[in-house]
């Protein structure tokens, strides 16, 4: 994205030295203040369960997490969670090689071998493997570019696999799926998700919890040919969850008003995250979760005070954001994001491109509500499924992004980041959020302010 006019950033870069702008290393707190807080949720059970289950997930070993826990020292502000800084710099040295060679990867895909790619995915348990996969019957053309493939990245960490079906394949299945939801639910299968699962090739459906799993077999070779769909039944993945929930739900006043701090809507009373500093032509907006709003003319505040109101809106399809004008002559535009109940925790120094994110991609959040940044990697860039609303009603959204990272209430429309990278904006429960390129999309802004 181009760079936001300068005027707005004065005030700020007079008053403050930017620092690094990439994944910054070895950000482990050693050497700072941490407020109460912070202290308070770093003492608690959750944060060994989160580091558990963010350890596991990153193939790092959760052996010794209880003797790293007893160190405050060793937790991670980047990604919230006990890492000894050795693990740190391991993880910044991986997730930095991913987002510098995979487009690589990617561009070295294009030009040799498009006709015969299928899908790709980062397996991080296995200590960051990409896994390239191509079409069944390709391999005789795929091996004379192997070797070369295998260049781009690390030794031993790329593996190539063969497969029937296409991302692209995949996609369009689950779309059909998606279609005849409410043909199902009139057989009794209430689907409440339907996404793709590049890793295992199948596809993934979620079906309400109060109904008995037995239900689930009614999606079998019989009922698919009865309601029309032409695909495999033995593709599908079917398991029980609650339907997902949009999390509108506290603070000190901070200025500008920063990706990641408590906001709200004084005339809904809803409470939600800011996201990114956006511009359109010459106004300027900050962003956050579209189910936040209910009419533009809602107002929101940060701090107390009232910072701007809704210009427009969308809680629906593959959008769930809403743009927040900046009251004339304000200056709070930024590109700053807060975490860790610590201001200016990163500086936004880009904005991720849809052809630039893979299945398995490291992904964080800095909620409001949780007040530590949470980190995860993304499951499927295809979600589906129905958001139940604090009102009873249910909204169906496509085309989403999910991930691993967990939230609650009030982090609607926290910014979905790593490091300086803008990637999205949370929408619900479940680690669903928008794509940051189809807000943009949406709303036909100019730019997502970013720093030097």
């Amino acid at each position: 994205m181009k760079k936001p006019v300068i005027s707005i950033f004065v005030t700020t870069l007079l008053a403050v030295t930017v620092t690094s702008l990439s994944i910054p290393v070895n950000s482990t707190m050693a050497a700072q203040k941490r407020n109460s807080e912070l202290n308070e949720y770093i003492l608690s059970k959750d944060t060994i369960q989160e580091s558990d289950r963010f350890r596991e997930e990153m193939g790092l070993s959760s052996k010794n997490l209880r003797s790293i826990s007893n160190d405050p020292k060793n937790f991670s502000e980047k990604y919230g969670v006990f890492l000894t800084e050795k693990e740190e710099k391991e993880l910044d040295e991986r997730l930095e090689e991913q987002k510098n060679q995979i487009p690589k990867i990617k561009d070295f895909i294009e030009n040799h071998l498009q006709d015969e790619f299928a899908a790709m995915y980062i397996d991080q348990k296995l200590g960051g493997v990409i896994n390239i996969g191509f079409k069944t019957g390709s391999e005789e053309k795929v091996k004379k570019f192997e070797e070369d493939l295998k260049k781009l990245y690390s030794k031993g960490m790329v593996e190539i696999y063969y497969t029937d079906y296409t991302e692209e394949q995949l996609d369009e299945m689950a779309e059909s799926v998606s279609e005849k939801r409410n043909e199902l639910a009139e057989k009794g299968l209430n689907v409440t998700s339907v996404s793709v699962n590049i890793p295992e090739q199948k596809i993934d459906i979620g079906v309400e919890k109060k109904k008995a799993f037995a239900r689930s077999l009614l999606l079998n070779s019989e009922t698919v040919s009865d309601i029309g769909l032409d695909i495999d039944s033995n593709l599908f993945n079917i398991f029980e969850e609650e339907v997902h929930q949009a999390q509108a739900s506290p603070s000190d006043k901070f200025r500008p008003i920063q990706a990641g701090l408590s906001i709200v809507n004084t005339d809904a009373g809803k409470f939600c995250t800011s996201a990114f500093s956006a511009q359109i032509g010459t106004k300027f907006y900050v962003l956050t979760a579209g189910h936040c709003a209910e009419s533009d003319t809602d107002k929101f505040s940060q701090g107390g005070p009232r910072f701007g109101k809704v210009a427009d809106y969308n809680f629906g399809g593959n959008v769930d954001s809403a743009i927040i004008k900046l009251d004339e002559g304000s200056k709070d535009a930024t590109y700053y994001l807060f975490g860790n109940s610590k201001s200016k925790l990163y500086a936004i120094n880009e904005v991720q491109k849809t052809k630039n994110e893979t299945v398995g991609d490291a992904v964080c959040i800095s909620g409001a509500t949780t007040q530590t940044v949470k980190c995860g990697t993304l499951k499927t860039k295809n979600w589906k499924g129905d958001v139940l609303t604090h009102s009873g009603d249910k909204v169906y959204l496509s085309g989403m992004r999910q991930a691993t990272y967990t939230s609650t209430r009030g982090d609607s429309g926290a910014p979905i980041f790593l490091g300086g990278t803008a990637i999205g904006i949370h929408s619900t429960s479940g680690g669903i959020y928008s794509h940051i390129s189809r807000v943009i999309n949406h709303f036909e802004i100019d730019d997502i302010f970013i720093g030097n």
